[in-house]
This record gives structure tokens, C-alpha cells and sequence, in this order.
């Protein structure tokens, strides 16, 4: 393994839940694999349970594990709090927790151009930056073929806010705004996203993910058994502990 290339390593991961847990097991139980740069959708699955939220909650900063370390890049994040995680992107089983809700949806893409990362004390971005924003997450929408997509008349929601959305459409909105992140995140962590979606959002949401899988890693915990096809490595978790690591054909 070219350890250059080594994009994440999760290694002997332990998480316990104590507050209103009633379980006497680790939630991540000595839980160890690590990804490659360019290494397109990796598919974590198991059961209710399993741990996998938890697995991506550590990773993100959400959760600090009881026993074991985390490092991007080669640099150990174990300690730091999420905003100090670069190159990572987030789709949240709630889609809306992916927008800033007191923000226009033009201005929550803008934030992704923001240099630095989102700073609510500054203004958000220059007309030109802005205006660059908004043509290149035209020809996102236009260049995916998505016509029937709420997106397709991206200049009549602009000015609306996330929660004018259903859940469909504020996972596409979310997604649209990983896919104009600069820099492109290395490591986007999906934590079930197309979970209780309708078949037109779920298939657009799809395209979008497969979009992102192109520039970045693209980690997924699913039951969605269209969305682990498409995968080139699965990780399967039960009881916490990580019983399976292969390669698909």
C-alpha cells in the first residue's frame, strides 16, 4: 500500500454510548480499515445498529472514540473538532442539517466558495466569485441531464430557503453544494442519503453521488442495494464490529 496515497485511516476505532444506552457492548468495537485517494463509492453496510452512523460521526469530528485514532491525509484528526477536518464533505441522513437554514439557498452555495471555509462576519463572496458560483452550479444542473429536478429552474429557487423544500429537493440542494465545493473534498461521508426518498429524488440524488464519486472517495452507509452496486469495496459492520472488507467485481 503506497501510504502517500493513503487518504483515511480509521484504526482500532472503539465508541461506547453510556447516556440512556442500556447496551453493555461498544457501539465500534476495535474497528480498523483505512481508504485510498481515488477510490470512488465504498459501501459501509449492516444492519440497524451495526454502528454505522457511528463510524461516520467519528470520522467527521462528531464523536471522539474511547480507544483508537483517526488521520486524514497522514495527519491525525483523532483530537480536532470538525471544522479543523479539511477536505471532508457531509450528506446527513436529515438533508436539511446539511444547509444553514436562516441562509437563502443562493447563499448557501455561495459559502462553498468562501476562502478559509464559511465566516458569517465577512461578506460571504465578491459579485464575481458569486456570480462564477452560480454559473458553474448552472452547468452542473444542466450537464447532468436532470430535467425533471428541481434544480433544472435553479434561478426560481435561489432565493428561497432550505426548509421551503422537501426532503428530496434539500438533498439535492446539498448535494449541489459538495459538488461546488473549492476546494473538492477528498473524503465525502453519505450517511444513508436516499433513505425515505420518492424513485424520481432518489434517482437524481443517485447521479449526484455519482457525479461526486468522480472527484472525491465517496464513503456511503446504506441499505440501498442500487447504491452498494455501484460499489467497488464493501465494508460490512455488525455488533460494532467490522466482519467483512472486500472488493466487488
Amino acid at each position: 500500500m503506497n501510504s502517500s496515497a493513503e487518504l483515511l485511516s480509521f484504526k482500532n476505532v472503539s465508541v461506547r454510548y453510556t447516556e440512556g444506552s442500556f447496551s453493555d457492548r461498544n457501539a465500534l468495537d476495535d474497528v480498523t480499515f483505512s481508504l485510498m485517494q481515488g477510490s470512488g463509492f465504498v459501501a459501509l453496510t449492516g444492519p440497524n445498529g451495526s454502528g454505522k452512523t457511528t463510524a461516520l460521526r467519528v470520522i467527521s469530528g462528531q464523536l471522539r472514540p474511547i480507544h483508537g485514532s483517526v488521520l486524514l491525509c497522514g495527519q491525525d484528526v483523532t483530537d480536532e473538532p470538525s471544522h479543523k477536518r479539511h477536505g471532508l464533505g457531509c450528506v446527513f441522513q436529515r438533508a436539511i442539517d446539511g444547509m444553514c437554514s436562516s441562509l437563502t439557498v443562493e447563499e448557501n452555495l455561495c459559502l462553498m466558495l468562501v476562502d478559509g471555509g464559511p465566516n458569517l462576519l465577512r461578506p460571504l463572496v465578491t459579485p464575481f466569485r458569486k456570480k462564477r458560483v452560480l454559473d458553474r452550479a448552472r452547468q452542473i444542473v444542466s450537464g447532468e441531464g436532470r430535467h425533471t429536478s428541481l434544480l433544472a429552474d435553479l434561478k426560481g429557487v435561489l432565493q428561497r430557503y432550505p426548509a421551503e423544500f422537501s426532503g428530496g429537493e434539500t438533498q439535492q440542494l446539498c448535494l449541489l453544494a459538495l459538488l461546488l465545493q473549492e476546494p473538492p473534498a477528498n473524503l465525502v461521508l453519505a450517511d444513508e442519503p436516499t433513505l425515505n426518498l420518492d424513485q424520481v429524488n432518489r434517482q437524481i440524488c443517485i447521479e449526484m453521488l455519482v457525479a461526486l464519486s468522480r472527484v472525491a472517495t465517496v464513503l456511503l452507509a446504506t441499505h440501498d442495494k442500487e447504491l452498494i452496486d455501484l460499489c467497488g469495496r464493501i465494508l460490512r459492520l455488525e455488533q460494532g464490529r467490522l466482519v467483512r472488507d472486500s472488493e466487488t467485481v
